[in-house]
């Protein structure tokens, strides 16, 4: 198998990289290990040949600018059955070129279904009718909306778009996103009032999968020995860099199907990996609503909770090395001028706090090697 360019530059700046303190014990065996594992971690990225030159909305990170009319009102209506309804999408390309589509809409989510005065959405489309658009090759698509009207609700969509890049420089085993400015208009309301509001876009998983060369897959509940090592070690690490405790990689409440916000995928007969998604209840976004679960031993969501998997421990110190590699790239995406000074000021201390845990070897093995889970 050869690796492309950017694979081998990893690769290389992982071998090049500041030592944990094991390997500068002189640990050679552990260093082998870890190199290994950093080999066939690049090998596996770079193998994965990409099918979704024909699908342009994520080759993309122009903002697209939106305007969806549909029954907002019948939407925003707390209905567990969750109807699709008529609407239909304008759009702009990002070369200038106006369209539109017939789609159906619904509400989703859980909590801000519920809560927020527009609900999140998922957006349908008829693939035939979508081909040479910017929605070519999609059928469904989820909408992340803005919560509430204020700045501070701004600042929080913003962060947890930011948290989907993180994580996509990460590795591109990830969900992709696309930023939109979207106009609402319901036709329907006595006296229509269109309303502007940023959003953003996310990738289907199906769409992940198959880029990747992988299925999704559905189940109840994930075995341990089923799961990825070195995929499943960084996924928790980053759950714990933004201070999330909200997702697991194992189950899911009774009745639905794994992952807690995640997503199951994997090559046949291969090791599964969750995708990450649903990101708000995060100690980087840090949102006024967010609470912590009431088992877990924190107050607030700001602390951080590691809850990684015990098995999973021998693909931490690979993954470690693997973030710390990318700090400046992780602290420069944060860095962003969209939110509030305060807000990216804070975003930013909180992300360089997880550094100075990684960096520091008896707060690593307090904070995230002894707390993992049986």
């Amino acid at each position: 198998m050869s690796l492309t360019a950017a694979s081998r530059a990893r690769l290389r700046a992982l071998w090049i990289g500041r030592p944990t303190d094991e390997i500068a014990m002189g640990q050679t065996r552990k260093l082998n290990a870890i190199l290994l594992t950093a080999f066939l971690w690049a090998a596996a990225e770079a193998g994965a040949q990409d099918p979704s030159l024909s699908r342009p909305m994520f080759l993309d990170e122009t903002p697209l600018t939106l305007k969806i009319s549909a029954p907002f009102r019948e939407l925003a209506r707390d209905d567990d059955e969750r109807p699709e309804y008529d609407a239909v999408v304008e759009y702009t390309d990002p070369d200038g070129a106006n369209g539109s589509l017939d789609i159906e809409v619904r509400a989703r989510g859980r909590f801000r279904r519920v809560n927020c005065a527009r609900p999140p959405l998922s957006l349908e489309f008829s693939p035939d009718a979508a081909a040479a658009t910017v929605f070519a090759g999609q059928d469904r698509l989820k909408l992340v909306t803005l919560c509430k009207e204020s700045d501070n609700y701004r600042d929080y969509l913003t962060k947890e778009f930011l948290i989907y890049r993180l994580f996509n420089e990460l590795t591109n085993r990830s969900f992709r996103v696309r930023w939109a400015t979207v106009e609402y208009v319901d036709p329907e309301a006595r006296r229509p009032r269109p309303t502007i509001e940023p959003a953003f876009l996310i990738e289907a998983d199906w769409e992940v999968a198959e880029r990747l060369g992988m299925e999704v897959i559905e189940t109840e509940k994930l075995e341990i020995d089923s799961l990825d090592t070195q995929y499943t070690a960084l996924y928790a690490l980053f759950q714990f860099m933004i201070g999330n405790t909200d997702w697991s990689v194992r189950d899911e409440p009774p009745g639905d199907l794994c992952c807690h916000n995640g997503k199951v995928i994997r090559n046949s007969g291969g090791p599964s990996i969750v995708l990450p998604y649903d990101f708000d209840n995060s100690g980087l976004v840090s949102a006024a609503y967010a609470v912590p679960n009431e088992i877990l031993l924190i107050r607030f969501v700001t602390q951080r909770f590691y809850r990684g998997l015990c098995a999973m421990n021998g693909g931490l110190n690979a993954a470690i090395l693997h973030i710390d590699q990318r700090r400046e790239r992780l602290i420069a995406l944060l860095d962003d001028e969209s939110l509030s000074e305060r807000s990216r000021r804070r975003a930013l201390d909180y992300l360089n706090d997880f550094f100075a845990i990684i960096n520091d070897r008896e707060r690593r093995q307090e904070l995230i090697y002894e707390r993992c889970l049986e």
